[in-house]
């Protein structure tokens, strides 16, 4: 049995936050931004840009890399944010739906910046202990910046963090 990546796909919002910005809704200075965090620009989400829409888009485009259809796939595993579109909400469920993904099932599975790893390494051992999968599909979304506030020096270890979808 060969268990492998064949496709990925990646969504970026088109929107973006500076480090200028950063700078104003902070107080740290711009060019402690862009020196120490590193930061030039960073992606932010626009008010559609919800997780399973960035997931979506990404499989997508994952899918079309791999030259699949969506009807071969047998399972989605969402192992993206726990912030999602909706509390206590199955973001597999809607991703599958989205993409005509009509033979899959799906759970949710959320284990914070481990989540892709995590994924991975369940779906491998989930395909061989199941010879009915043969086709998995990792999806996530990330929205986390929305959490971040800016006034709040204490957080400022979570400035870098963006949104945007590689599966």
């Amino acid at each position: 049995m060969n268990i492998g990546i064949i496709g990925i796909g990646t969504y970026i919002p088109n929107t973006f936050i500076t480090a200028e910005e950063i700078s104003e809704r902070s107080g740290i200075p711009a060019d402690v931004i862009k020196e120490k965090f590193g930061i030039i620009k960073k992606p932010i989400p626009g008010p559609n840009d919800t997780t399973s829409y960035m997931g979506i888009q990404a499989a997508k485009k994952a899918l079309k890399k791999a030259d699949i259809k969506a009807e071969e796939i047998d399972l989605v595993i969402w192992n993206g944010a726990q912030h999602k579109d909706y509390p206590c909400w199955l973001a597999g469920l809607k991703v599958a739906d989205e993409i005509g993904a009509k033979n899959a099932w799906s759970f949710d599975m959320e284990a914070m910046c481990g989540s892709m790893m995590s994924g991975m390494e369940v779906a491998r051992s989930m395909m061989i202990a199941n010879e009915d999968l043969n086709t998995i599909l990792l999806v996530s979304g990330y929205r986390n910046g929305d959490l971040i506030d800016y006034s709040v020096k204490e957080t400022s270890f979570m400035f870098d963090i963006g949104a945007g979808v590689l599966q």
